[in-house]
C-alpha cells in the first residue's frame, strides 16, 4: 500500500493525460465532420439549359473598329492601299518575297499608322541576342 501512495501522483498524471487527449482527438473529430464539405453537388443540373452557340460573324463586322484606329485615336486614317505586287527586280520572278540569308528570327511586330512606330522584334540566332528594329534601320550589313 506504501508503493500505491508513492506513486498515486504517476498514476493520477497518466490517467488525466489520457482523458484530454482523447477528449482533445473527439473534439477535433466533431469540428472536422462539420467543416467538410460534402461531395453530393452536382455540376450539371438535369433541367439546364443549353445556347446554341453564337454564329461566326465575318471580318466585315468589325471593320468600324479597324476605321476608327481604337488603339490611336488621335490620329485617323484612310485604310491602307493593298500591297504592291513584286518589283521588276525581284531575282524569284513569281512575285514570292525570297527567305532572307541572315540568322535572324522574328519574335514579333508591333504597327501603327505613324512610320516612326512600328516596330519589329528579331532575334540574332548567332549571338543570341535579342533587339527592336524600326522601320529602315540596318540589320547587321543589309537594309
Amino acid at each position: 500500500m506504501l508503493i500505491l501512495k508513492r506513486h498515486f501522483w504517476i498514476i493520477n498524471l497518466i490517467l488525466v493525460s489520457t482523458f484530454v487527449w482523447t477528449v482533445a482527438g473527439l473534439t477535433m473529430t466533431m469540428v472536422e465532420r462539420k467543416l467538410r464539405v460534402p461531395l453530393k453537388t452536382t455540376v450539371f443540373s438535369d433541367n439546364a439549359v443549353q445556347r446554341p452557340a453564337a454564329p461566326v460573324k465575318p471580318l466585315s463586322y468589325y471593320q468600324n473598329i479597324i476605321s476608327d484606329n481604337i488603339f490611336d485615336p488621335g490620329t485617323r486614317h484612310e485604310p491602307a492601299p493593298p500591297p504592291s505586287p513584286a518589283k521588276a527586280g525581284d531575282k524569284s520572278g513569281n512575285g514570292q518575297v525570297q527567305a532572307s540569308p541572315l540568322a535572324y528570327k522574328l519574335i514579333g511586330t508591333v504597327f501603327s499608322v505613324r512610320q516612326n512606330r512600328c516596330f519589329a522584334v528579331l532575334i540574332d540566332l548567332t549571338k543570341k541576342t535579342q533587339d527592336l528594329y524600326r522601320v529602315n534601320d540596318k540589320l547587321a550589313d543589309a537594309m
